[in-house]
């Protein structure tokens, strides 16, 4: 039987750096076999590459400009980025997380510099067949917008979005959902084919209690609230889980 698999989490995060190894083991203690490490910032983008490099077979790296970086990035900032992703297409998982972030960004300038760089990442990753991990709040039409005519594997991280998430199953994507309970996920996951499912712990975010540090040792949470709300076996979320992110990532 295969174990969990936390699709995405922030394991550079200042919230690790004191007890990163120990949290590496509490996963593989609660069965997750695989980890797909997110940069989240530019300056991680290296250090989350070294990190997969010396846990072979259980970190994956998943690196790019967010949309909290795009608005201050500069030109020789986005150009060392793509250049970066280029040189490491051979080592990393996707490119994410992308896309945008309208919530806590509302001045049209921020959005549109937002829009610039993800759209410049999405080019690169069609040029190099890389699959993205996209960040979508308060951004849902223009995310489907940018994606439209996309070829590459898609994956909505942390989809709390009906409607996008609807989009997304009829496009092909995956549709990640956190250990973080809410009414309008129960619903994105009854509304979500199995094979369209896959989890995410977003550590240290979204624990289940609020102010704690999430880690990837929770990642079961997620797949046990599939099988409750989907009325299945926890087997076969794991079993169906494993299958999708393997095929997604190749």
């Amino acid at each position: 039987m295969v174990g969990f698999v936390d699709a995405h989490c922030h394991l550079l995060h200042e919230r690790f750096k004191d007890d990163l190894p120990k949290v590496l083991n509490r996963a593989q203690e609660a069965g997750v076999e695989r980890l797909y490490c997110v940069s989240g910032k530019l300056e991680h983008d290296e250090p989350v590459i070294e990190l997969a490099a010396r846990n072979k077979g259980f970190v994956f790296p998943i690196i790019g400009a967010s949309p909290h970086d795009a608005p201050a990035m500069s030109e020789e900032q986005l150009e060392a980025e793509l250049r970066l992703l280029e040189a490491n297409a051979t080592r990393i998982a996707a490119i994410g997380e992308i896309g945008l972030e309208f919530h806590y960004f509302k001045g049209e300038l921020e959005r549109k510099a937002q829009e610039k760089v993800f759209k410049t990442q999405l080019e690169l990753a069609e040029t190099l067949g890389k699959p993205v991990v996209i960040h979508c709040r308060e951004a849902g039409e223009e995310v489907l917008r940018l994606l439209s005519g996309f070829k590459q594997g898609v994956m909505l991280h942390c989809c709390s979005n009906a409607t996008l998430a609807a989009a997304g199953v009829e496009r092909g994507w995956l549709v990640s959902q956190p250990t973080l309970k809410s009414r309008e996920r129960q619903k994105i996951i009854a509304a979500t084919p199995l094979e369209r499912l896959c989890c995410e712990t977003d550590s240290p975010f979204l624990a289940s209690v609020r102010g704690e540090r999430n880690e990837p040792a929770r990642v079961g949470l997620a797949y046990y609230e599939i099988a409750q709300v989907k009325g299945i076996g926890l087997d076969a979320v794991k079993e169906a889980a494993w299958g999708n992110v393997k095929r997604f990532f190749g």
